[in-house]
């Protein structure tokens, strides 16, 4: 047992599991106190413009990448000489700038058209959050790009700097003038945390200027493809937000509704950070059916214990320390938690199998899968929120997550076992 235990913490540090948990670790800790200060400062309400904003970005930022950041981490995942790497990065870098500052300024054109339908102080205020949504691409590009060489503790760093700087930021910018101030604090630090990594990676990049063994119009058609799953996704994870916020019109319920989903998201880092070491192994892997195959049955094992015990560790500490720290106010939000605790662990099933597609470059894999779910998940939410209100929400969020995990999951077995042999006896 003791021997085991040894070879996996070696094998853990040696794909860079540990720095990246660490980081990820110190981020969720830093997350935590970031939103405490915010709850207590703004209260539910303010905390619900708050949760909006968050929304709202996380949306300008996945259409603002174009799935660029996703094709630049698969492509270059599987490169083994620093050059060619390199070369994709820089095919893919003007594609995410054109991109990102086109999302950027449809954005301000919807908060003042009647296609917004949301917080109206959040609408208000977002056009200047935007002004950051190119340096938090490029920031992700940049680390997307490290992680790809596998040069995990850099990442790590880059991310916990970045997230401790906007940390600081935003909690002064809140108390010294309230939501605006929040605003304000999250622009500073994303211009500071795209600027660290472009410094960064200015300093690793290549002598030596090759072409990109990927064309644009690869990279390209792959990014498209991953934006669209990256929408299903974000349907999954992020609209039910916005769908309190649209039918209940109340700030406070998509405050405590957002407190939720902000502690279900920290209970998910161990899991993520899981898949985010071991992908780029993962890619290299996908030659050789056998250890690929097994690779994946360790994956998925360690995937379900991650969640587990994330899932349980929160679920019985929640109802406690929600009302303790976050105040009496936010009492509302344990029932939603607890329902999305047990979407989690669904999840992190599914997602073993849709990063396999995705290292085999078949994304449309899980945009089919993520297609079906997102769709039911939007239904489930019109249906369910004015019924049962912001527990409504995390049971459609949770049931589209379960037929997320069983849908990807046969999705993948499918692929595998008839497109991609095809491919292959093609070739």
């Amino acid at each position: 047992m003791g021997l085991r235990l040894e070879v996996a913490l070696q094998h853990a540090k040696g794909i860079g599991l540990l720095d990246l948990t660490t980081s990820m670790g110190l981020i969720m800790v830093l997350g935590f106190a970031q939103n405490l200060a915010l709850a207590r400062i703004l209260g539910s309400e303010g905390f619900g413009h708050v949760a909006v904003v968050n929304a709202a970005m996380s949306f300008g930022q996945l259409f603002g990448a174009l799935g660029i950041t996703v094709a630049v981490l698969r492509h270059s995942s599987a490169q083994t000489e620093e050059d060619k790497a390199w070369a994709i990065y820089r095919t893919g870098l003007p594609f995410v700038l054109v991109s990102s500052i086109s999302v950027g300024f449809l954005l301000m054109l919807v908060t003042y058209s009647p296609l917004w339908v949301f917080d109206r102080q959040a609408g208000d205020w977002l056009p200047v959050a935007v002004l950051g949504l190119p340096a938090s691409i490029l920031f992700l590009l940049n680390t997307k790009y490290l992680q790809s060489r596998q040069r995990m503790r850099e990442k790590a760093v880059l991310d916990f700097s970045n997230r401790a700087l906007i940390v600081v930021c935003i909690v002064a910018g809140t108390l010294y003038n309230g939501f605006r101030g929040f605003i304000v604090g999250g622009l500073v630090g994303v211009l500071a945390g795209a600027a660290m990594s472009t410094f960064r990676i200015s300093q690793i990049r290549p002598l030596n200027r090759v072409s990109s063994p990927v064309k644009r119009r690869e990279l390209f058609t792959f990014g498209l493809w991953s934006v669209s799953t990256g929408l299903m996704g974000y349907v999954l994870t992020t609209a039910d937000v916005l769908c309190v916020s649209a039918i209940l019109q109340e700030s406070s319920s998509t405050g405590l509704y957002g407190l939720a989903v902000v502690v279900q998201r920290v209970a998910r880092i161990p899991s993520f950070a899981y898949l985010e070491a071991t992908f780029p192994s993962l890619v290299r892997q996908t030659l050789n059916p056998e250890k690929f195959s097994s690779s994946r049955k360790r994956m998925q094992r360690n995937m379900i214990l991650l969640a587990l015990g994330a899932s349980i560790g929160v679920g019985l500490v929640a109802p406690i320390l929600i009302p303790a720290v976050f105040g009496e106010d936010y009492q509302g939000s344990v029932s939603p938690l607890l329902i999305l605790l047990v979407g989690q662990v669904f999840w992190s099933i599914g997602a073993v199998h849709g990063r396999s597609l995705l290292a085999h470059g078949y994304v449309q894999g899980n945009f089919w899968a993520s297609g079906l779910s997102a769709g039911i998940n939007i239904a489930a939410n019109l249906l369910l929120i004015p019924i049962f209100g912001i527990k409504g929400a995390a049971i459609a969020t949770a049931i589209s997550q379960i037929l997320w995990a069983v849908s990807v999951t046969v999705m993948c077995h499918w692929i595998e076992g008839r497109i991609l042999p095809n491919r292959k006896s093609l070739t």
